[in-house]
């Protein structure tokens, strides 16, 4: 999704229109910088893990009051606890079932803004949970594979960088955080 595509906004939102895209921006640099998983928990929650500099919950609590002056239907709670380096924070979204689809398109945002980071864990997944989070678009299977193997054999919602691509794809995801695909 697109910064400028607004679709997704719900008409019980009382920012300005002209501010939304800032708004957005400020959301798409908290994705993009300190999240580090993403997990839908429910069709009206979302938990988020995050980790940064000290001074993260002051940031994120500023940018979930003013989000709630405007959506006051989201229930924003960060729940903070200190790491040697900064700051690591659980942050729960909750909506009512009325405002689902609102909360689906911020996970959707957040996920395709997140990057695993160098030195996290990563999270395994079975393939129920795969086939469910690609189904979702929570996330993106990405298959190197030759254009003639990925026609005849791909995985159902995969999407391939071609095996002569992959190095150069691959950076322009690491350099802009963009996918190329």
């Amino acid at each position: 999704m697109a910064t400028t595509d607004q679709a997704w906004v719900p008409e019980a939102c009382t920012l300005p229109t002209a501010d939304r895209p800032l708004r957005l921006s400020e959301f798409d640099d908290l994705f993009a910088t300190v999240v580090r998983e993403v997990e839908p928990a429910s069709s009206t929650h979302a938990r988020m893990r995050l980790t940064g500099p000290a001074g993260l919950t002051a940031t994120v609590r500023d940018l979930t009051a003013r989000e709630t002056a405007c959506c006051s239907f989201f229930t924003f709670t960060v729940t903070t606890r200190a790491v040697v380096d900064g700051e690591a924070l659980t942050f729960d979204i909750r909506v009512p079932d009325q405002h689902a689809d609102v909360l689906a398109a911020l996970v959707r945002r957040a996920a395709t803004m997140w990057l695993p980071r160098e030195g996290l864990p990563v999270q395994t997944v079975d393939r129920d949970g795969l086939r469910s989070s690609i189904a979702s678009r929570t996330v993106t299977l990405v298959e190197a594979l030759p254009a003639v193997q990925y026609d005849a054999e791909h995985l159902p919602g995969a999407v391939n960088v071609p095996t002569d691509l992959t190095a150069k794809l691959a950076g322009q995801l690491a350099r802009t955080g963009t996918r190329p695909w």
